[in-house]
Parts: C-alpha cells; structure tokens; sequence
C-alpha cells in the first residue's frame, strides 16, 4: 500500500495550484495593479472610453474598468455587463373603424322618431324661407315674375337639391314680384329650387340664392326625414308626413 502524502506535499500542492490561477487569472487580465498607463495600451489597446480627471483617469474596456492614477494602474475590475434590452414596445392598438351612427336610432319609439322628422322638416323650411332684401321700386323699370301653383315632393333619399339649383339671370338687374309691383329685388340675390318649392313657404314672394353649404345641410336634413319616415312605416305609423 501507498503511503498518504504529508501535510507539507499537500500545502505545496495548493500553493502551486494558486500560483497557476493567479498567473492564469493575470494573463487573462493583460494587466496588474502597479503596471504603466503605456503598458495598459500596449497590452489591450485603445478604450472604448475614457474619464480624464486629470491625474486621475478611468479607461472602459469591453471587460474591464481600469483607474490609472499618475500614469500608474491603481484598480482593475469588472466590467459591467450591459443592459438587457428593453424589449419592444407592443405595437399601438389599431382603431376599428367605425361605420356612420344611423340617422334614426334602431329603438326608437314613434314619438321619438316624429320629433325628429319634424325638427328637420323646420330646420329645411327656416333655411329656404330667408328673407330676401328689397327695395322701393320708385319710377324704375323691372319685369314682373312669380311662382307658378304646385310643387314635386322630393326624394329625401336620393335627391341633391345643388343640381336643381336655377339663378336668375343678372340681366335685368332688377326685378319685382306679383302682388309687389312697388318693390324690386335684385336679381343676383335670388334663386329657383324645384326640389326645394315643397317647401316655399309664401309664393307671393321670391326665394332666397342659397350658398353651397345650406344646400349640404338641406341634403343632410332630406336623409334624416327619408330615414324617419323608414322608421315610422315600421312602426305603423298612419299619421301626416311632410
């Protein structure tokens, strides 16, 4: 049988094991405390950064951080290991479009729904009743005009009431109205409608040229008594419609 080693040949064991780690350990660092800034550079290169504090400077490299303190190595350590990136952002929530809010709402109860037909029947009747200008007729000369009787009840639904829209001609400048001989208007300020004459409201007297955007608004109006009269058929209503 073999003898056991004594204490003394297991301490020299250990010792040469520490000293193989701490040379393996000083020759993964290139570098010792104690060694010159111009052997730090010569050993691992240029730092990725570098802290000038004047005699006081810290070099950043890929694995360590070395403070050098009168062109002499005074600490080596670590690196810090980087941060994790933040991982992404989700991506923002996508709207679902949304399609147009209906006209009349799908629960709506008669009285409801006649409430409404009636707020827009008054809204398209204040829009094209305006009261035109006009003025003495004096000794001026003007042709007469007036409206002839009856009226087209429109397609609320379909109907744009722009393409009916008639101008007066600009000659004569001036004209007056039947029942009205000692007034004029002027011409440019008037207009013709028949989709619109449903609701001329007093025919003795001439109508007023509408712009572009009263026009939107009364197509918008016509779709909401369309939509309203819909919704009253459901309903059974028997009652008056415009």
């Amino acid at each position: 049988m073999g003898r056991l080693p004594g204490i003394s040949e297991r301490a020299a064991r250990i010792g040469r094991s520490l000293s193989l780690f701490v040379m393996s350990a000083s020759a993964v660092m290139a570098v010792n405390v104690g060694d010159s800034m111009e052997k730090v550079i010569a050993e691992k290169g240029r730092p990725r950064s570098t802290i000038d504090a004047g005699s006081v400077k810290i070099l950043s490299y890929t694995d360590v951080v070395i403070k050098v303190r009168d062109d002499l190595v005074v600490s080596i350590r670590p690196a810090a290991a980087a941060p994790k990136a933040a991982a992404p952002a989700p991506p923002p929530a996508v709207a679902v479009p949304q399609g147009p809010a209906p006209l009349v709402p799908p629960a709506a109860g008669i009285d409801e729904v006649k409430a409404m037909l009636d707020q827009a029947v008054a809204r398209v009747v204040e829009i094209v009743n305006q009261e035109v200008p006009h003025e003495e007729r004096g000794s001026r000369q003007a042709p007469e005009w007036h409206y002839h009787d009856g009226a087209e009840r429109p397609d609320f639904a379909h109907v744009d009431v722009r393409a009916f829209q008639e101008l007066r001609p600009a000659d004569p400048a001036l004209i007056t109205w039947r029942g009205h001989d000692d007034w004029v208007w002027n011409s440019s300020d008037l207009e013709f409608n028949s989709k619109l004459k449903y609701f001329y409201r007093d025919r003795t007297l001439p109508t007023k040229r509408l712009t572009q955007e009263e026009m939107v608004e009364i197509n918008a109006e016509y779709r909401r008594i369309a939509a309203c009269e819909a919704r009253l058929a459901q309903l059974g209503y028997s009652g008056t419609v415009p």
